[in-house]
């Protein structure tokens, strides 16, 4: 049933993954792991020009075209090997529109950004005297349904098949030609564009914990290593002033842009939980971040996450599923379980965050959800299936044996159930059967509702006392009463089977004096007294179930049990002619193993009805009187 459970929550999973509804999910575990990951603090090639709320304040909002040709003339001159400029200038803003026409002639390594129409939002256009695409670039950004980038772009193509490069792309192609590395497409796999060595597979709608999600252009995973206030700022009036340091300039990229909030230029993160800054990064820092990512690509440094097939994947999800359903299985002990669930769920997370560090994605969410599932959903099983159990050991035994021995049972029930059925056994026991004399008469003569109510009280008092000396009652038969003591918990020693006989005659004393106080009060009622005849023998028996499973019994059977009930109709007439309410007839393994706590007399050798060997017969008067 646990596999069934295992495959089952599997399916459901899968189904659930493939709906897309643990998507967020998935991806917020992916985000857990960009946080924990160690952050890259080393020198980026990349600085940013920031114009800040205090050069608003000074310069004024858009800059002019003067001072931003004044500016990219600063930086060119410091030969930096490319420049992005991540503001619009599709219009002219101020006086110094040649000026900065002059500029991008003088500093091809210059790059204006424009942005391409989408459903949400028109076109911008680049700057008007840039007439080919070799100093443009399209800065648009790729955002997740919950508006958190964590995706870059490489490409976008235009409804003529035409393709546009993203600023990132663009800068850091240029910085790495410096170097000699190429970027091309991989001539093993069509299609995908290579840094240096490294291929950069377009990103999928199914990648990793994703589901059908927005894969248009040419998209790759940020991967966050290096953290925005790691990248060198410059304040552009430091800039405009001279006031820096050069080599922050040259032979780098240099991106200029917006840092006022004003401005709204910002975009949320997946790195904010451990990051003093918050979720947000402006837009200029993304292009930086994306910068650096792609030169670390191209020298070799970093490589794109990767993440298993489909088919994998699904493998991956039921091998989890099945090892909680295991572990669901055989943990017994809450503590051991608990503790085997805290381990698991540990190493699952530790993996998959290892992985990730190796550039691996590993759904981790399916796999916790299937596992910890499992495990709770077989648990649940097993406790449902262990109280129907126990309710029918309760069933069989719980009605004639103490609920100590009851627990006793279920404690032990791999010892002697088979399913819900006691399981057949030859075992050492000791028979009681008793009989009133007399009961046979008074039914006749009494009204029939008085009879069932006296037999009644007098069997709930025996019962009770087979129960209270650790016995159990096989069955009531009439006014008779047959009782096994030994059951249904196997004896293992000769000292548990000899205390089960004095046990047996303890009983059947305490039923004799019972008796004897029952008979008081019906005497003193006016109703029929009665009197008692007990057959004890000790001796190997077969216990089990019997009857049908509608109609279930534990019973003991055997020449033990036959002989016990021969031992208590022998000599009747005898009985009838003393004054006695009791008689307890013992056979001789029983004495064997009283010792000498009772006062007991040999009767002799009798052949039983029934049984061809004599049987020694001793009678129990009592228990042995002890010296004062």
């Amino acid at each position: 049933m646990s596999l069934a459970i295992g495959l089952g929550l599997f399916a459901v999973i899968h189904g659930a993954r493939e709906s897309g509804w643990l998507v967020s999910w998935e991806v917020g575990a992916y985000d857990n792991h960009l946080r924990l990951q160690p952050r890259a603090f080393a020198d980026a090639p990349v600085t940013v020009v920031t114009l800040d709320e205090a050069d608003i304040a000074r310069f004024g909002h858009p800059l002019s075209d003067r001072l931003m040709a004044e500016m990219l003339a600063k930086l060119g001159a410091l030969q930096p090997r490319a420049i992005g400029i991540d503001v619009y200038r599709d219009v002219p803003v101020g006086e110094g529109r040649e000026e900065l026409r002059t500029v991008f002639n003088l500093y091809p390594q210059l790059v204006a950004v424009d942005k391409l129409a989408d459903d949400a939002s028109p076109a911008v256009a680049a700057p008007e005297f840039l007439t080919d695409r070799r100093q443009i670039a399209f800065a648009d950004v790729a955002t997740d349904t919950d508006g958190i980038v964590r995706r870059g772009l490489l490409y976008l193509w235009a409804e003529d098949g035409a393709a546009f490069q993203s600023l990132a792309f663009k800068l850091a192609a240029t910085y790495l030609y410096f170097d000699g590395v190429t970027v091309n497409e991989d001539p093993d796999a069509p299609g995908v564009t290579r840094f240096g060595e490294t291929s950069v597979p377009p990103f999928t709608s199914d990648f990793g914990g994703y589901k059908r999600e927005d894969a248009g252009g040419y998209q790759y995973l940020l991967d966050y290593r290096l953290p925005a206030e790691a990248v060198p700022h410059l304040r552009l009036a430091d800039v405009l002033d001279g006031n820096f340091d050069p080599e922050l300039v040259t032979g780098r990229v240099v991106l200029v842009g917006t840092t006022a909030p004003s401005v709204k230029d910002s975009f949320s993160t997946p790195t904010g939980f451990f990051d003093n800054r918050g979720r947000l990064i402006f837009g200029v820092e993304h292009h930086a971040l994306a910068v650096d990512q792609l030169i670390r690509y191209g020298e070799g440094r970093a490589a794109p996450m990767a993440a298993l097939s489909e088919s994998s994947e699904r493998l991956w999800i039921l091998a989890w599923c099945l090892m909680g359903a295991l572990v669901g299985l055989r943990c017994a002990s809450l503590l051991r379980l608990v503790a085997l669930v805290v381990f698991g769920v540990a190493l699952l997370g530790g993996g998959c965050h290892l992985a990730f560090l190796r550039g691996f994605w590993l759904p981790l969410v399916p796999a916790v959800m299937g596992s910890l599932g499992a495990v709770v959903f077989v648990v649940a099983y097993q406790t449902q299936m262990e109280r129907a159990d126990r309710a029918r050991a309760i069933s069989l035994f719980g009605k004639f044996v103490s609920r100590s021995l009851v627990d006793t049972v279920w404690e032990q029930r791999d010892l002697f159930m088979d399913g819900d059925r006691p399981r057949p056994q030859r075992v050492q026991v000791t028979l009681l059967l008793s009989d009133l004399f007399g009961y046979t008469s008074i039914a006749e003569k009494a009204d029939p509702s008085e009879v069932l109510e006296w037999l009644g009280e007098y069997t709930d008092r025996m019962a009770k006392l087979v129960e209270d000396h650790g016995g159990m009652v096989n069955d009531f038969l009439g006014d008779g009463l047959m009782a096994t003591f030994g059951v249904p918990v196997p004896r293992d020693t000769e000292e548990e089977v000899a205390q089960d006989a004095v046990n047996a005659v303890e009983c059947a004393l305490a039923m004799q004096a019972a008796l004897e106080e029952m008979n008081e009060v019906w005497r003193g009622e006016g109703r029929p007294t009665a009197r008692l005849r007990v057959g004890i023998l000790t001796g190997p028996a077969a216990v089990g179930h019997i009857g049908s499973s509608d109609r279930m019994k534990y019973a003991t059977v055997g020449n033990t049990v036959n002989t016990a009930a021969r031992l208590e109709t022998h000599d009747k007439l005898s009985f009838e002619e003393e004054d006695a309410t009791c008689r307890v007839l013992i056979g001789q393994a029983t004495l064997d193993c009283l010792g000498s706590r009772f006062e007991t007399k040999c009767i002799g050798d009798h052949v039983l009805k029934g049984r061809g060997e004599p049987v020694t017969i001793h009678r129990v008067y009592g228990f042995a009187r002890r010296d004062a």
